[in-house]
């Protein structure tokens, strides 16, 4: 199992597939000596060195807040945006559905606003990670 994430990792950093022997052999050492022995003693997976396996723990679902970019607030991107999506589309509900105040706006003016907030804030979360984005693009 453990041969089969190392060609998995390789093939998506390299970008071919099979990946070149190399950095497949590369990924395999530093998943073997490093990184599955860490995620291992974190308790995120068991990890058994002798017969080179490798099974997920529930408790790795914790893991996911980590692995996401936060905003400055302490708010994933994820449930920003989903946020503003859900939002969004409750104030076009309402407004289709001729509950007062809410009817008085057109609904395309609603959808005209939050897609506004949605490619702003898309701008900013460039801007303010242009040094990944750039760094990925070299």
């Amino acid at each position: 199992m453990l041969r089969d994430l190392a060609e998995e990792i390789a093939e998506i950093e390299t970008g071919e597939s099979p990946a070149p022997r190399n950095i497949r052999d590369s990924v395999y050492i530093s998943l073997h000596q490093s990184h599955l022995p860490r995620l291992d003693s974190a308790g995120v997976v068991d990890y058994d060195r002798n017969r080179k396996t490798i099974r997920l723990r529930k408790e790795a679902r914790t893991v996911d807040v980590y692995m996401e970019v936060v905003t400055k607030y302490g708010v994933t991107w994820a449930t920003y945006y989903r946020t503003l999506g859900t939002l969004a589309l409750f104030l076009i509900v309402l407004s289709l559905t001729g509950v007062p105040l809410f009817a008085a706006v057109d609904p395309l003016v609603f959808a005209s606003a939050f897609l506004a907030i949605i490619a702003g804030s898309a701008l900013y979360q460039i801007w303010s990670h242009r040094w990944f984005y750039l760094s990925r693009l070299s």
